[in-house]
């Protein structure tokens, strides 16, 4: 569900992103037939950046090499968790219609940016369901990255 959102978020900034040599690539935890179906037609329409992560790797490396999960049982008893989950949801909500639970939801996820030969520069960690990285964060970490690229090609 909330991923619809954040990738929803990114495809408004694609351009953008594109400006400054920085490719979207989306990584899955899983594959559910009927579900990445819909989200490749309906949200990503890029599969050849599609990605299924089946060892979970992205998200143990967004995690800090800890596959994060949430615990429904420990957000349900903590009120403040909770304003800011159903506050995520009122957003989400807002901003991309057909959200589901469908699939594995406890595994937090994030976004990593890249430079070119896979230093990561920027790195957002799901904290809480719906966490997104701030659009301006990932927007100047895309145009770090391409600093990196144009001076290495300046030198060469």
């Amino acid at each position: 569900m909330f991923c619809r959102a954040e990738i929803r978020r990114l495809k408004e900034i694609e351009k953008k992103l594109n400006d400054v040599n920085c490719e979207l690539h989306c990584i899955l935890k899983e594959s559910i037939e009927a579900e990445v179906m819909e989200f490749s037609r309906d949200f990503w329409k890029s599969e050849e950046r599609l990605h299924l992560d089946e060892t979970k790797a992205f998200f143990r490396a967004v995690g800090g090499g800890v596959l994060k999960r949430s615990s429904l049982f420990l957000t349900l008893i903590n009120p403040v968790k909770m304003y800011k989950i159903v506050q995520n949801f009122k957003s989400i909500g807002e901003r991309t219609p057909r959200n589901n639970l469908n699939g594995e939801g406890l595994i937090m996820g994030g976004l990593m940016v890249f430079k070119e030969g896979g230093e990561i520069v920027y790195s957002h960690r799901e904290k809480e369901w719906g966490d997104c990285a701030p659009i301006e964060e990932v927007l100047e970490a895309a145009k770090a990255a391409n600093k990196h690229r144009e001076l290495r090609e300046r030198s060469v």
